[in-house]
């Protein structure tokens, strides 16, 4: 009987210790995805578009990924650390359009970068910023 009580518990445990890390992981990638604008900001002041280049390429591969990343049940609770609103899988639609934005204007950082388009970095970079600011607001608790 323990035995069963024992495989029961770890066969239902796994997917919310699943969940929890999938919310831990997008955390990360999230925060990370701030300091590379942060860091892409500063290092448009010294034209060193290679590393903008890399740091955008860290956006712009996130929020690719970004809808796999919410999958239903991961939204914020009273147990977990996450602001998921669960307004994203009510109109997953347009938070799906959002994260396709960032990836747009991420990747318009990067060819501005590729030309040493200082004006086109500039301009891209605040869309960036704008399109993680209006997903965070229609997204986010």
């Amino acid at each position: 009987m323990k035995i069963i009580l024992v495989i029961f518990l770890i066969f239902f445990n796994i997917p919310c210790f699943s969940k929890e890390s999938l919310i831990q992981e997008r955390i990360t990638f999230f925060k990370k995805s701030e300091k590379s604008l942060t860091k892409i900001s500063k290092l448009l002041i010294t034209k060193n578009y290679q590393e903008i280049i890399n740091e955008a390429q860290f956006i712009n591969d996130w929020s690719i990924l970004i809808p796999s990343f919410f999958p239903e049940g991961t939204q914020a609770t009273m147990t977990n650390d996450s602001d998921a609103s669960s307004d994203i899988w009510m109109n997953f639609d347009d938070f799906t359009k959002k994260a396709k934005e960032t990836e747009y204007y991420s990747l318009q950082i990067i060819n501005s970068a590729l030309n040493n388009n200082f004006d086109g970095v500039k301009i891209a970079l605040k869309k960036t910023s704008a399109s993680c600011t209006s997903c965070h607001r229609s997204f986010r608790n």
